[in-house]
Order: structure tokens, then C-alpha cells, then sequence
């Protein structure tokens, strides 16, 4: 009762019932459906773009096989491994921020799962393989869905929680590794050194390069959102998000 009645004295609808201004331009993980018709605003601009850049993205996962790449080798206390690049992953990362999870989940899975069958992977073990990237994004979208900090980068919070997320992720993403010298003809040896390299590459590619492109870019993507008139957050996280 009380409560509706602080809202029929509330005129203004940037202000929540309690008092506190509610800031839109807080950019904060926001998703929008993919495939609801009931979204709000016009989402057909970005689902073109998006489509256009899966279908660049997604072939990208066979450059490593064509070009023959083999990775930067690197030592770390005595245990040699393998640094990869998979730029999939990091426009995924970029997609689930400032979209939602199924936007970056699509790419990143068709993109491991081309790798994958280009690699030799039989395709039953391609497919549960190329869950693993998923499963990791899945990771940062809940992590910013349960505290809504600032996707920007634009404060010291927001950078290291980011780096936390990335961190979680990249460890549980790497559960892959242990797919991939299984089922194919990876000496069982090279295991930890597998996921070793798995997840650190994975944790590079998030914080070194995602990171700064999500300083760079988010700013442009909110505004073209906002245009749009589509991923509005509710009143409870816009206030929260001041981190």
C-alpha cells in the first residue's frame, strides 16, 4: 500500500518509488531476446549486424588450421604450454555483454565447433566440446546478471570484477581441454599442459583484449541501444549500478 502510494506521488518515471535517480546511462549487462517477438524497440538493425559478423566470425575458427598456427609457447613454473588467439570467442564475450548470453553463446559455438571438425574431432565429441565456450560466457552473463557493475570499464570495481568473471570463466571453460585430448590423438601426457593453456589463453584473451574494446566501445553501443529503444534495465538494477 505504501508502496504504490510513494508511486502515484512519483511523476517523474527517472525516479524509483524509495527516491533514487535512476541513471540509464549507467551501462549495465542489459540482454535483449534474440528470438522474442514481444522485445521492446526495434532490434532488426542489430540482428543484421550481428548476422553479418557471425558469418565472418564463425569461419574465423578455421584460421588456426589453415595458416597452421601453433601458438605462442610459453613456461611457467616449468610447465610448457601453448598460448592461442581465437578471435571468436572475443567478439562472443563482447556480444553477450552488451547484448545478452544467446547473442555471443550462437558464435562461439559454431566457431569451436568449425575448429573442431577441421581439427579431426569425430563430430559427437565436436559438439559436446564446443558447449565449453558457451558454458564459459554462460559464467560471465550470470555474473553480471547477480551484480549488475558497469560493463564499461570505466572504474577500478568494474576492471577487477571483470577480470574475477574472466578468471571463473576461462577456468570453467577449459573443462574442454579434457575433451579434446580425449578424443583425439593428443598425448595423455600433455593434459595439464592442455588445460593450462586453455584456460590462461582464454583469460588473456578476455582481459587484454575484450577488456579494452568494452572501454572503447561500449559508450558507442549504449548510445546506438538507446536510439534503438532496446535494452532498457529495470529500476532495481539501475540503481544498484554504481560501481
Amino acid at each position: 500500500m505504501a508502496a504504490s502510494m510513494l508511486a502515484d506521488q512519483n511523476p517523474n518515471p527517472n525516479f524509483e518509488t524509495l527516491g533514487v535517480p535512476i541513471d540509464e546511462s549507467i551501462p549495465v549487462y542489459r540482454p535483449i531476446p534474440l528470438i522474442s517477438s514481444s522485445a521492446d524497440g526495434k532490434r532488426e538493425p542489430i540482428i543484421v549486424l550481428w548476422t553479418l559478423l557471425v558469418l565472418l566470425f564463425v569461419p574465423l575458427g578455421l584460421v588456426e588450421h589453415v595458416l597452421d598456427l601453433k601458438g605462442l609457447t610459453t613456461v611457467a613454473a616449468g610447465v610448457e604450454f601453448d598460448l592461442r588467439l581465437f578471435l571468436p570467442l572475443v567478439f562472443s564475450i563482447l556480444c553477450v555483454l552488451w547484448f545478452g548470453f544467446l547473442w555471443g553463446a550462437i558464435p562461439a559455438f559454431g566457431a569451436t565447433l568449425v575448429a573442431a571438425l577441421a581439427g579431426g574431432m569425430p563430430v559427437a565429441w565436436a559438439i559436446v566440446y564446443s558447449c565449453s565456450n558457451p558454458i564459459a560466457l554462460a559464467v560471465v552473463a550470470l555474473s553480471y546478471q547477480a551484480i549488475p557493475v558497469r560493463i564499461d570499464m570505466r572504474s577500478v570495481v568494474s576492471i577487477l570484477y571483470f577480470a574475477f568473471a574472466s578468471f571463473i570463466a576461462a577456468i570453467i571453460g577449459s573443462s574442454g581441454s579434457f575433451i579434446l585430448v580425449y578424443s583425439t590423438d593428443i598425448d595423455i601426457g600433455k593434459l595439464f599442459s592442455t588445460w593450462l593453456g586453455s584456460w590462461f589463453s582464454m583469460f588473456l584473451m578476455f582481459t587484454a583484449i575484450s577488456g579494452p574494446l568494452l572501454f572503447f566501445g561500449t559508450p558507442i553501443i549504449e548510445r546506438w541501444k538507446r536510439h534503438l529503444g532496446v535494452g532498457r534495465a529495470s529500476p532495481d538494477k539501475l540503481t544498484r549500478a554504481t560501481l
